[in-house]
């Protein structure tokens, strides 16, 4: 028997999932699928639950689907568990989101202030379920972690789990088809190599029968006929400066604007504060508001196209593409999170720690991850990832430990926060605005 959990399971995203699970059935031929969530997820989940059931009575696939809010009834025997969970849901967004914005800093959900305070309520939440996985799980159960912030929640299992784990994120394939719109290449000819971490990555080459565009693929993007530039529906289109692209060689991910377009995307949140549409988290409970409603019609039987509103295109696409790829020793390339480890021993991404997370285009084998061959980063790139690795190791560290002068220095680092005392006020505020979900710090 397959069996696939999902933890996360009354999640907006769950629809396109399941579409994604019901389109692969013949390389995935799932047996059953297990939604699972927690008390206050009950009454989305049950939505979720019933739209589902009529995506696979449509689809005639030989699919059992149940839900439940036992962890152990769905992880039990379970092949794969799957991750998209929000600790604190919505709510708890919001709040750390406009934490950052009080401060006249950019509030944005895996990153800075709002990315800190997301992982410290959720790296100690999924190293339970790990304990879980390990417990009760088939021995060979793989993690799939969509989780955000995706790389650090990959990060915290690599090192203090040894459930098998791969970290996911729809960027790099949004990105990777807005190449192929771009230079007419199709998705299965071409290589995109990416080097970084989520959130965080670089594209360093693209590879055609042996040879590099890479430089064509950056003029594709400033191009006056470029049909895409890669950039996610949750993620102001504000274009990274062409002079600045051409001197890095290398194509920054759309969450890197937080980084180099810091004043424009900061005034693009006072600009929606102001307006009434107030933080992202704000915005993505009206457009959930109306996807729950849709989701509630009996009549309803696919995923509604409202859902590409939300941010998440192409979700089921690269996690049951993953999936599909582990069961069946395929090989496919997908630019996932992994231990930045080769099998001899030496680092993916020379530079960055061994015992990290890394963001990378692997192959996808029923073994595991296998990196594509890394050029060696240019100091350029090389030490702006550095730093934010430095960061993203605090922050783990003080996830788990509850060690608070962790999360003080990782901030303190952080390009997009305020440096000095204020530091110490934020994390004060941040810890009494989340107490519920932040035991580890008394």
């Amino acid at each position: 028997m397959l069996k696939l959990a999902l933890i996360g399971g009354g999640s907006s995203y769950t629809p396109e999932f399941v579409e994604g699970l019901l389109d692969r059935y013949d390389r995935f031929p799932l047996d059953e699928l297990w939604l699972l969530d927690i008390e206050d997820g009950k009454e989305k989940q049950d939505i979720v639950f019933e739209l589902a059931k009529r995506m696979i009575e449509k689809s005639g696939k030989n699919i059992k689907i149940f839900a439940t809010l036992d962890k152990e009834e769905a992880i039990k025997d379970a092949d794969y568990v799957c991750t998209q969970m929000r600790v604190g849901l919505l709510d708890a967004r919001i709040r750390n989101e406009k934490l950052a914005a009080n401060f006249g800093m950019i509030g944005q959900e895996t990153n800075s202030i709002t990315g800190a305070a997301k992982a410290m309520m959720t790296i100690p939440v999924i190293l339970d379920y790990c304990k879980i996985i390990e417990k009760i799980a088939k021995p060979t159960c793989k993690l799939i972690n969509f989780t955000n912030p995706s790389g650090r929640v990959t990060e915290a299992v690599i090192k203090h789990s040894n459930v098998p784990v791969i970290g996911l994120c729809n960027v790099p394939i949004g990105m990777k088809i807005a190449l192929s719109e771009n230079l007419g290449f199709k998705l299965d000819e071409f290589n995109m190599i990416t080097s970084g971490m989520n959130h965080m990555f670089f594209i360093t080459d693209v590879i055609k029968d042996g040879r590099s565009y890479l430089q064509e693929a950056i003029d594709s993007f400033y191009s006056e006929d470029a049909k895409n530039n890669g950039t996610p529906a949750n993620i102001e289109d504000v274009p990274f400066l062409e002079n600045h692209v051409r001197f890095l060689n290398a194509i920054p991910c759309s969450y890197l604007k937080y980084y180099f377009l810091e004043d424009e995307m900061l005034r693009h949140q006072e600009e929606d504060i102001r307006s009434g549409k107030g933080v992202r988290g704000e915005q993505v409970k009206e457009i959930e508001k109306k996807l729950f409603e849709l989701y509630k019609d009996p009549n309803l039987n696919e995923k509604p196209k409202e859902l590409e509103e939300r941010g998440g295109a192409y979700y089921s696409t690269v996690a049951c593409d993953t999936i599909c790829s582990i069961h069946n020793d395929e090989g496919q390339e997908v630019v996932v999170s992994v231990k930045n480890e080769k099998e001899n021993g030496e680092p993916i991404i020379k530079g960055l720690p061994i015992n990290t997370a890394v963001e990378v285009t692997c192959k996808i084998t029923k073994d595991g991850p296998i990196p594509l061959e890394q050029p060696e980063l240019d100091y350029k790139l090389l030490g702006f990832l550095q730093l934010m690795k430095s960061f993203d190791q605090l922050i783990v560290e003080g996830s788990v430990t509850g060690n608070r002068d962790a999360i003080l220095h990782a901030l303190t680092i952080h390009p997009m926060v305020r440096s000095g005392k204020v530091v110490d006020t934020i994390i004060t505020e941040m810890i009494k605005i989340n107490k519920e979900y932040l035991p580890q710090f008394k």
